[in-house]
């Protein structure tokens, strides 16, 4: 048996249930013979980088239903997440994905680790953003002229027929 960062031969000598002890063995065996497809340097992930992943995608997912959340409660506020200011439309998802990008550059900078939350926040608002603006557009006809086979196809099949 190798030795990792949690070995596994302390799971065996816990006072765990047996049941327990063969499901976290199954589960480390099966992950181990992954290994070689996700780790670039072929290498077995120890239990420490597994667990480190995890708590990293954890966070990250925390990070961006937060960020939904927030934008979801101002939409709701404010009636759109689309706001008139002196006669211009400002998109506060927007201003969240610009503001989160520039906190992280600027925390990257510094060294402080608001880095990675910041880009999280920026990715979700611009996830949150894009899918708006793509709704907006494609609900107005803008993607007809993209997509000529929306509402269309036997006149675009027509086309490729002639076309061959």
């Amino acid at each position: 048996m190798s030795t990792t960062a949690f070995p596994l031969s302390r799971v065996e000598t816990s006072n765990l249930p047996a049941e327990a002890k063969t499901q976290i063995r199954t589960f480390y065996d099966r992950f181990k013979a992954l290994a070689p497809s996700i780790q670039p340097d072929g290498g077995s992930p120890t239990v420490a980088q597994v667990s480190s992943d995890a708590k990293a995608m954890i966070w990250e997912e925390a990070m961006a239903a937060l960020t939904g959340l927030a934008l979801g409660v101002t939409e709701a506020v404010a009636g759109s997440l689309d706001v008139k200011v002196a006669g211009h439309t400002i998109p506060i998802d927007g201003l969240v994905v610009g503001g989160g990008a520039l906190t992280s550059i600027a925390a990257s900078i510094a060294g402080h680790g608001a880095a990675a939350p910041a880009r999280n926040v920026s990715s979700a608002a611009l996830a949150i953003f894009t899918q708006r603006k793509a709704k907006d557009f494609f609900s107005s006809g803008g993607g007809k002229t993209l997509m000529p086979a929306h509402g269309e196809p036997d006149k675009l099949l027509e086309e490729l027929k002639n076309d061959l």
